[in-house]
């Protein structure tokens, strides 16, 4: 078993936090689009932060199986 350093355990913690952010991000846009902003700009910023939230995932290490969309 190995163990982690202080860094290692910051930069997880401010990955998990970003994270966070853009899972509550993309939750609040699919359950109110932002009024007034045309649908195919929303689905690209959408597509973006989605993509962003991927990669967080795979940089944590976090299966397919325990992601939830």
């Amino acid at each position: 078993m190995t163990t982690k350093t202080a860094h290692e355990i910051f930069v997880e913690s401010g990955l998990r936090a970003d994270l966070r952010f853009w899972e509550e991000t993309i939750r609040n846009i699919r359950s109110k689009p932002p009024e007034g902003v045309p649908a195919k700009f929303v689905a690209l910023d959408l597509a973006g932060f989605v993509k962003r939230r991927d990669e967080l995932r795979d940089q944590l290490g976090i299966p397919a199986s325990e992601r939830t969309d």
